[in-house]
């Protein structure tokens, strides 16, 4: 008990005191005179009581509201810390990016081919070539009719539509050529090596890229080569801007 209701309990007894030995003591005269003594006492108490009725229920007020002011901290707490603690919704199902500016490509996927031209091997022939070193193989360069006629017509840039296809096989001896010609001097294509390309020419959908998509495409499965190495493509055909960013002539 603090020092305020302490001092108000002691007036509070004083004042009964007095009361009752207005009430009790003495004659009837005498307590008839100190009627109006005992009446102030009564007003007294009751300013007192109803004071002490106020500051209790004032206390109760009080202690509501800081309990609720507590809960709501708690559980603003305990939501930031649940926030926290949960993880990025993206976390986990990105694809991994390819440096941008060491590839000279943007991060969108849209960049690169995902599905195999339809009816690619009925296309006309653009050229052929041997490649020696690591990839080792021979190739021929195939066009779509927008592509070939193009080529044909000597039209840059390319327009949209027209598609490249690279075709790579390995290089093999034919024995059964060699014995007609009677000495070792055949090579003929042997498995498909190196995958599937192609080139794709769409200027808006391929805009960051020179207007063409390029991808690649596993021999037998058909499946999209990793993300990282078709993210090499455009950084090797910058350096042939100046024809559209295509590297194969055309074999008249």
């Amino acid at each position: 008990m603090n020092s305020s209701s302490i001092k108000l309990a002691e007036e509070v007894n004083s004042l009964t005191r007095g009361i009752n030995a207005v009430r009790f003591g003495g004659s009837k005269s005498n307590r008839i005179a100190a009627k109006p003594d005992e009446d102030r006492r009564y007003r007294k108490l009751k300013r007192i009581g109803e004071y002490k009725s106020m500051k209790s229920h004032l206390g109760t007020v009080a202690i509501a509201l800081a309990l609720t002011f507590s809960f709501a901290m708690v559980r603003q707490d305990s939501q930031a810390q649940d926030a926290a603690s949960q993880p990025d919704a993206g976390a986990g199902t990105k694809t991994p990016v390819v440096d941008a500016a060491k590839t000279n490509q943007p991060e969108d996927a849209a960049v690169f081919v995902t599905e195999i031209p339809a009816g690619y091997r009925d296309w006309k022939l653009i050229s052929v070539a041997r490649e020696e070193g690591s990839i080792d193989d021979i190739r021929a360069v195939l066009g779509n009719d927008i592509a070939i006629k193009a080529y044909r017509e000597g039209t840059l840039p390319f327009p949209d539509g027209a598609i490249i296809a690279r075709l790579a096989w390995s290089l093999i001896p034919s024995e059964e050529n060699n014995r007609a010609f009677g000495k070792e001097q055949s090579h003929v294509a042997g498995a498909p090596k190196n995958g599937v390309q192609f080139m794709v020419k769409d200027s808006k959908k391929y805009a960051a890229t020179g207007g063409w998509g390029y991808g690649q495409f596993e021999n037998g499965s058909g499946k999209t080569v990793e993300r990282a190495k078709l993210a090499t493509c455009f950084a090797c055909h910058e350096a042939i801007q100046s024809r559209d960013y295509v590297f194969t002539h055309y074999a008249h």
